[in-house]
């Protein structure tokens, strides 16, 4: 522990004055916006549109990101300036594909428009994320007290989704503070009027509320390794549980996949964590399993995963917007235009690659993949500490088999920002961020 806080502290010089207290500011800042990672339903209806309603991480990331943009210090490591150099050239990438809209000039350009300007406005979010954590001097005692915030994130997130399952009286209560409105609500609307179980409080749909529940358990056991602390079985069986219980059957297979790269490093601590799942399901059967037949059910689907009546009408979606590309090169090269999968198909593509191609081409895929390329590099390079974050994004990987869960879509709320700001943490406090930048010859 010690030999880590000395290089940690080596890296560069502690801020002091005016600069300290700004850095206190942001890394203040950042821990609110983990915090309240546990609920992102709409707290203020700002601006035209539903997609502009702020929730609790919006407001403390604007606060955060005046706090990082008065305190002038370059990025700390570098893998740090590697990926943010990445992350804005996929944000040019996605101005120029929201160009593209105005090739095709489309009868819905307009709507389209927002869908598009919406991505943008998620990307600036993770852009500004990364940018301010990047400044940051991740000291023990700093991660020790982001360690708090995340496994309380983490509790309440999970905690929310098992009372919504088996109640239902918290989404009927936040639910009458969200501003109402048929057309004026969009999908939140669904959240108030149809009461759906396992949602938690982070949004209306499932694959977000499972999306949070693996990566704030991802960056629990992160911190606690980082803090020289083992253990921590615990909740790698509550995110499993909350991503069954919150009905998302992508974010299930997701969750399975991280949890059996995790357990299988240490394998007495899976045979026991199996032990222990065996018998708590077995003393809670005869009181849970009648309140989740039709949960059940639907998750039992991810087993027969090639029958297409599983997929709810996806390879019906996929096969649409395959053949379309393919009939257009012009289209395949460069896409569609930010914005407009949405639109032309009546919803998203269900597939991260196909979404990634209809809106931005072959060209976005390319770029998008060498980023990841980039990303995954540096996490192999991380560490074994760092581990915990690249199974779970394996996880996630898994996931976008079926949703769109890298592309800045309405539906997944803050967790790219979220996800921006877990990958600044290892490439800043681990080894990753001792990588050397390297040079032209």
């Amino acid at each position: 522990m010690s030999t880590i806080a000395a290089e940690d502290r080596a890296l560069s010089p502690a801020p002091t004055g005016t600069a300290a207290r700004l850095h206190a500011l942001t890394a203040t800042g950042l821990g609110l916006f983990l915090l309240t990672q546990c609920f992102t339903l709409p707290v203020l209806a700002l601006g035209p549109s539903w997609t502009l309603w702020q929730t609790l991480p919006d407001l403390t990331l604007w606060f955060t990101g005046l706090c990082a943009a008065l305190y002038l210090k370059p990025q700390g490591t570098a893998a740090q300036r590697q990926l943010w150099w990445g992350l804005v050239g996929l944000f040019g990438m996605s101005v120029l594909a929201l160009g593209v809209l105005f090739i095709y000039a489309d009868p819905l350009l307009g709507t389209e428009l927002r869908f598009g300007a919406f991505s943008l406005y998620r990307l600036v979010q993770v852009l500004l994320v990364f940018w301010a954590a990047s400044r940051l001097e991740y000291t023990p005692q700093l991660l020790a007290r982001w360690h708090r915030l995340a496994t309380v994130a983490f509790a309440v997130t999970c905690g929310g989704i098992i009372l919504t399952t088996f109640s239902g009286e918290a989404i009927k209560f936040l639910g009458r503070h969200l501003p109402r409105g048929l057309g004026v609500s969009g999908p939140w609307e669904a959240y108030y009027l149809y009461q759906e179980r396992g949602l938690g409080f982070v949004g209306f749909n499932h694959g977000y509320a499972a999306l949070q529940v693996m990566l704030l358990g991802a960056l629990v056991l992160y911190l606690r390794r980082r803090l020289g602390r083992g253990g921590g079985e615990w909740v790698l069986l509550l995110a499993l549980a909350a991503s069954f219980l919150c009905n998302s059957r992508a974010g299930l297979a997701g969750c399975a996949v991280f949890v059996v790269l995790e357990l299988l490093r240490f394998p007495l601590r899976a045979a026991l964590t199996a032990l222990g799942l065996s018998v708590a399901g077995l003393i809670s059967w005869g009181w849970i399993a009648p309140n989740l037949t039709s949960t059940a059910e639907r998750q039992a689907t991810i087993l027969d995963a090639s029958d297409p009546g599983n997929l709810a009408g996806r390879t019906d979606i996929w096969q649409s917007i395959f053949g379309e590309l393919l009939g257009d090169p012009y289209r395949l090269l460069v896409g569609s235009g930010l914005g407009s999968a949405v639109i032309n198909k009546g919803n998203n593509a269900h597939n991260m690659v196909l979404q990634v191609l209809f809106e931005t081409g072959v060209v976005g895929l390319v770029n998008m993949g060498a980023f990841f390329a980039l990303l995954l590099a540096l996490l192999l390079r991380a560490g074994p500490q760092a581990r915990v974050i690249l199974n779970v994004t394996a996880g996630f990987l898994i996931t976008s088999l079926t949703q769109e869960t890298f592309f800045p879509n309405v539906g997944f709320g803050s967790f790219l920002p979220l996800y921006a700001l877990v990958i600044a943490v290892v490439m800043g406090s681990g080894a990753a961020g001792r990588v050397p930048l390297r040079r032209p010859a």
